[in-house]
């Protein structure tokens, strides 16, 4: 069967060279790796990438009873960078150690994908990841694996779903018990499958015990970003699904924090943008006439419409609205309601001074309770993600 030949090409892949024959590995390997993020040079939320110098150190576990048969000469777990889009360095040297485990050390520098979540910028953070796999898998089909084709991909499917669970499990501010829960039933179950020889471990990333670090000082953005110094580690693996030989192979994510600093925009967009639109009340108090009035009220719109065109370079260009676009959005209908009240000023529904002051009160009070809303909603998220940061911190230092 097409599955059976599947799982002997994925078998053939997990084997080492020797003297240009092949060696099989006879017991599950691990590679324990730290991480030293050397600098990180840019960061672009519009193209969502970042540019990264990254110092890979990694230590085997496992090679120890196969002395002799496996070298640094023909074998490495052979990685990749799967977000990586460009390198202008890729190094890798690999010494033997005395206990016969090896010492493997890598030089990555280039260009990474990240997805941004943005809805809360500019009081946002951020996590750049670097995901680390390898050409070898990380578990096969056993001896005892089930023959059918539908019995083969159900077990498949389970794998990917304790994927899924466990990527889950890994994220910041998740206090679900019951996640929790079905993680560890679903991790006893895949420990009985391989003792039942229904998988084979092949391969396993690790964390090291020693502490990943980052050189904030090489941080060229600090202006813009505050940057975290703990490296936060999530092991897993890809999902069988993903390929299309339904190989699963083993997955290292690294993980460096980050946190903008907003008192750029709070002092040059949403200060400016709060003036400007509580200017407009002054419309209230001068003389009923539509004409004087929609001249102050149109002006303001101008310099309003103006100011977006200028501090639209500063903010990211994505398909949904961010928080601070949404209080942008929400000071342009105040004019507009400004505008309104001032073009039917000397409507007869305005004969009476009282109606008029009225609705001048009820407009500034509005304005005045979205923008006090709005500060305290982000004072919130600035609480929320120093939050966050302490969870990074605890998880970074959890997982070693």
């Amino acid at each position: 069967p097409f599955c059976a030949q599947v799982a002997d090409r994925v078998r053939a892949v997990a084997m080492a060279t020797e003297s240009g024959g092949l060696v099989r590995l006879e017991s599950p390997v691990a590679v324990e790796f730290v991480a030293n993020i050397l600098a990180i040079h840019h960061i672009d939320t519009v193209s969502q990438v970042f540019d990264a110098d990254v110092a890979i150190r990694g230590v085997t576990v496992g090679l120890a009873p196969m002395a002799g048969k496996v070298t640094p000469e023909n074998w490495n777990p052979r990685i990749s960078v799967l977000n990586m889009i460009s390198n202008s360095a890729w190094e890798f040297s690999a010494k033997l150690r005395e206990d016969n485990e090896m010492n493997l050390k890598w030089r990555i520098a280039g260009t990474f994908a990240e997805s941004f979540e943005l809805h809360q910028f500019p009081r946002d953070r951020q996590d750049l990841s670097l995901r680390i796999s390898s050409s070898i898998p990380r578990y096969v089909l056993g001896r005892a694996a089930p023959t059918g084709a539908r019995q083969r991909a159900a077990l498949l499917e389970q794998l990917d779903e304790l994927t899924e669970t466990e990527d889950m499990a890994a994220e910041l501010n998740q206090l679900d018990q019951g996640l929790q829960d079905r993680l560890a039933r679903q991790r006893q179950w895949l420990q009985e499958k391989i003792r039942a020889d229904v998988l084979q471990e092949i391969l396993a990333f690790r964390p090291s015990s020693k502490a990943s670090v980052v050189q904030a000082s090489n941080f060229c953005m600090a202006n813009i970003y505050a940057l975290q110094h703990s490296v936060r580690m999530h092991c897993t693996q890809t999902k069988s699904k993903d390929s299309s030989t339904s190989t699963v192979r083993p997955q290292l994510v690294l993980s460096v924090s980050i946190s903008r600093h907003s008192n750029y925009f709070f002092w040059n967009i949403e200060a400016p943008m709060f003036f400007i639109t509580l200017i407009g009340a002054a419309t209230f108090v001068c003389e009923r006439s539509a004409s004087d009035r929609l001249g102050l009220s149109l002006t303001l719109v101008l310099t309003a419409v103006a100011f977006k065109f200028i501090i639209s370079a500063d903010l990211p260009k994505i398909s949904y609205l961010t928080m601070i676009d949404k209080y942008v959005l929400f000071c342009f209908l105040f004019l507009g309601l400004v505008v309104l009240e001032n073009a039917l000023c000397e409507s007869p529904h305005f004969d009476s001074y009282h109606d008029e002051n009225m609705f001048g009160i009820a407009w500034l009070g509005t304005f005045l309770a979205y923008s006090a809303g709005h500060a305290m909603v982000s004072t919130w998220h600035l609480f929320t993600r120093r939050r966050l940061e302490d969870q990074h911190e605890a998880k970074a230092v959890q997982v070693r």
